[in-house]
């Protein structure tokens, strides 16, 4: 199955436009991004956005039909197999979104303590 097929993808981000790369090398489909995070390799939100089939990461410019883009990104990922990568990205999302909710309680928890430190404690009989 040696392929030589590249898609790329203009991912929207929150500081500009980035580049999703699918492409096929040694029978391996590679995906990449041009992010901050993805040039280190790392797991991005513009990578699982693709990944998961998320049309609202896609740009919509001259280059590129976000739903044609998509389509064509599912179909070389349908090639490769990876039905599984949906389940892997909804546990991933659902997990960030507890992260989220976590995060929020702990800053309010702190801000609630830092007031109770400021206003000083009373001195118990």
């Amino acid at each position: 199955m040696s392929q030589a097929t590249t898609l790329t993808l203009l991912a929207q981000g929150s500081e500009g436009i980035y580049r999703v790369e699918l492409r096929w090398a040694a029978d391996k489909l590679m995906i990449s991004c041009d992010c901050r995070a993805g040039i280190f390799n790392k797991l991005c939100k513009h990578k699982t956005g693709v990944l998961a089939g998320d049309i609202d990461i896609l740009a919509n410019t001259d280059e590129q039909e976000p739903s044609k883009a998509m389509a064509e990104a599912q179909a070389m990922l349908a090639k490769a197999g990876l039905e599984s990568v949906t389940e892997f990205s909804t546990q991933l999302r659902a997990l960030e979104a507890e992260k989220d909710i976590l995060e929020r309680k702990i800053k309010n928890l702190k801000a609630v303590f830092a007031k109770q430190i400021a206003a000083g404690f009373s001195v118990r009989p």
